[in-house]
């Protein structure tokens, strides 16, 4: 995703949901979330608006009953994006394939449609 802002022409943007996993027919249907933004646009508002546009689609468009993301711990960033679009906290858990060097931790979010529902109509 591009965004244009007064100052820069183009942001781009990483986004994606993906399928988390399969359900029985008939079970919840989710998603997670994933973002990537350059550095240098950073608490600009970018991450919050552009994700948030993915979340709407997802619970829209896809009819995805939860949503799911993770961060690693010490990006504080992005914990911010996702509590400000709703996402709450559940847990601390293992990294899948940590690089070397890395945190070898997650922080792990979700975010109902029921929630979304009654932030968008408030």
């Amino acid at each position: 995703m591009a965004v244009s802002s007064p100052t820069e022409t183009v942001v781009v943007i990483t986004l994606a949901l993906i399928k988390a996993e399969l359900m029985p027919v008939g079970g919840p249907r989710t998603a997670r979330l994933a973002y990537l933004i350059g550095r240098r646009h950073w608490r600009r508002g970018y991450a919050t608006e552009a994700t948030g546009m993915l979340i709407a689609f997802g619970f829209r468009f896809l009819t995805l009953d939860w949503i799911y993301s993770s961060c690693l711990p010490d990006n504080a960033g992005a914990q911010r994006v996702l509590e400000k679009l709703g996402f709450r906290y559940t847990h601390e858990g293992p990294m899948p394939d940590p690089c070397p060097g890395q945190s070898e931790r997650l922080l792990h979010f979700e975010f109902s449609r029921r929630q979304w529902e009654a932030r968008t109509t408030q």
